[in-house]
């Protein structure tokens, strides 16, 4: 980590010092300080963060889950590192809690979501939780509600106090398809022919759902946040 810190302080000095104006440049010395204070912070937040999502799981990983949770606390920290936002390292503190909770500490899993996790906007965490819980609902028949009245109570329920029309929503929903957790159904007709695209929540969030509650951890987040 030193190595790394050096290395762009003396970056960051340079491109400073290219632009030639009074006082840019800085003694490599004190960016390292600077940066090193940076990481120190980034750090600290990052294990609040954890300890906070982990004083409910009502149990702690043992001595056979350890090698596991390495391989998982490292690409935690490594998202703190790189400057992840809380609600994202929240989000990957919760995966971990919810598998030491469930005894299902699983490093190859972890990292899979990890991957997903760790670059959503905000927008796109509530547009996850939006779809989990309202998909999760009935439709007062006792069925499903299905994908297309799914997407017209998501657009309802966050434009426009989060997104600011339906076509910024579709967008969004659309972009997370790149994650696995999100994918779209044609109705009316095949894709092309004058179908509509309902977006809709996977396996692959519902799956997540059991480690996690997004909303909640939105909802954690945003109590801290003030």
């Amino acid at each position: 980590m030193s190595d790394l810190i050096n290395l762009a302080a003396a970056v960051l000095n340079d491109a400073l010092t290219l632009k030639s104006l009074p006082g840019t440049s800085i003694a490599g010395v004190a960016l390292s300080v600077i940066l090193e204070g940076i990481m120190a912070k980034r750090r600290d937040t990052a294990r609040a963060i954890l300890l906070d999502e982990l004083k409910n799981t009502a149990r702690a990983p043992e001595a056979a889950e350890v090698e596991e949770s390495v391989a998982i606390l490292y690409r935690y920290a490594r998202a703190a590192q790189e400057g992840a936002a809380r609600l994202n390292l929240r989000l990957l503190a919760a995966v971990y809690a919810g598998q030491v909770h469930t005894r299902t500490i699983v490093a190859d899993d972890f990292l899979y979501y990890a991957d997903m996790l760790a670059s959503l906007r905000r927008d796109e965490v509530v547009l996850l939780g939006t779809l989990l819980r309202m998909s999760s609902t009935s439709d007062g028949a006792g069925g499903m509600v299905d994908p297309q009245r799914l997407q017209a109570l998501a657009i309802g329920a966050l434009v426009p106090d989060l997104f600011e029309s339906a076509s910024d929503y579709l967008a969004a929903a659309a972009a997370l398809q790149r994650t696995g957790l999100i994918g779209a159904i044609a109705m009316g007709g095949e894709i092309g022919s004058g179908s509509v695209l309902s977006y809709g929540p996977t396996s692959r969030l519902t799956k997540l759902l059991a480690l996690i509650d997004i909303e909640g951890v939105i909802a954690r987040e945003d109590e801290l946040a003030g």
